[in-house]
C-alpha cells in the first residue's frame, strides 16, 4: 500500500507540475467564459482588455461600436437595491433605427445574478431558449451564449431577443453580459443582429490569448535558477514514482 501511495502521489505531483509549467505565465489575468455559473461543456479561457472589477475600466468600453452609438442609462433604483451588485453598466446602442441594450453586471455575490429566465418570466413568455455560438475576431475564436425568444404577456406582438453569458475570475467576482433587442421582423433575424453586435463588442473586450508564452518558457530563459526549478519540477515527482515502483517490485518478489 505504501508503494502504491508513493506512485499515485508522484503521478499527481507530476500532473500538477505539467499543468503549471505549461500554463500561460500570466494565468491570473485570464478569465473563464461560460453560459452558466457552473461548469458546462461550453466553458473556455479568455483574456480581457478591461478590469471588470473596476467601474472606471468598464466605462472605457467605446460608445461608438461599428456604427452603433451608445448612451448610458439607469434602471429604477429598486433594481440596484435588489441586485446588490458591485458594478452595473447599462447602455443603449442605436443604429439605423434599431436599439440594443447592453448590460454588464459585476459582483462578488452569486445572489446578485438572478437567472434571466426567471426575471423575464414575470412579464414575458419564453417562446424558445437555447445556446448559440458567437464568432470573435481576436483571442478566443468564438464563445457560446444563452439566448431567449420572448413574447410580452400583455401584448404578444411585443417581442424581445436576449442573449447572455458569464465571465469568472477566481475569487475576484463574476461578470454577466446581457444583450437585448426588440424583434422587428422575426426572432431569427434579431438574434443574428445581436450576434453581430456582440461579436463587435467581444472584439474590443478580448485580447489574443495565444500571444502569452507558457511559464516554462520564461523559467528556461531566466537563468540557472529557473532551469533548476524546471528540472526539480520534473525530477522530484519522477523520483517518487521511481522509488514507489522499486518498492512495489521488491515487495512482489518476497
Amino acid at each position: 500500500m505504501k508503494a502504491q501511495f508513493l506512485i499515485l502521489s508522484g503521478v499527481v505531483l507530476l500532473t500538477l507540475s505539467i499543468m503549471v509549467l505549461f500554463a500561460p505565465a500570466n494565468l491570473t489575468n485570464y478569465v473563464i467564459i461560460d453560459v452558466a455559473l457552473h461548469t458546462t461543456p461550453y466553458r473556455l479561457v479568455g483574456k480581457t482588455h478591461y478590469d471588470f472589477n473596476n467601474v472606471s475600466s468598464i466605462e472605457m468600453l467605446p460608445k461608438n461600436i461599428n456604427g452603433w452609438t451608445g448612451s448610458d442609462y439607469r434602471y429604477p433604483e429598486r433594481v440596484y437595491k435588489v441586485l446588490q451588485a458591485k458594478i452595473i453598466l447599462s447602455r443603449e446602442y442605436t443604429k439605423n433605427g434599431n436599439i440594443i441594450w447592453l448590460d454588464i453586471i459585476n459582483s462578488d455575490r452569486r445572489k446578485s445574478f438572478h437567472d434571466p429566465r426567471v426575471c423575464f418570466s414575470i412579464n414575458w413568455n419564453i417562446v424558445k431558449e437555447g445556446i448559440v455560438r458567437v464568432p470573435v475576431n481576436v483571442g478566443v475564436k468564438n464563445i457560446y451564449v444563452d439566448y431567449l425568444y420572448l413574447s410580452n404577456k400583455k401584448n404578444p406582438d411585443l417581442k424581445l431577443v436576449s442573449i447572455y453569458w458569464y465571465m469568472l475570475r477566481g475569487s475576484e467576482g463574476i461578470t454577466m453580459f446581457r444583450v437585448t433587442g426588440f424583434v422587428n421582423k422575426n426572432y431569427n433575424l434579431t438574434l443574428e443582429t445581436l450576434k453581430i453586435f456582440t461579436s463587435d463588442v467581444l472584439g474590443l473586450v478580448y485580447t489574443n490569448v495565444k500571444s502569452s508564452k507558457p511559464l516554462i518558457y520564461n523559467l528556461l530563459n531566466s537563468g540557472s535558477g529557473g532551469i533548476a526549478g524546471v528540472i526539480a519540477a520534473f525530477a522530484i515527482p519522477l523520483a517518487i514514482i521511481g522509488y514507489g515502483s522499486f518498492e512495489l517490485i521488491r515487495s512482489s518478489r518476497k
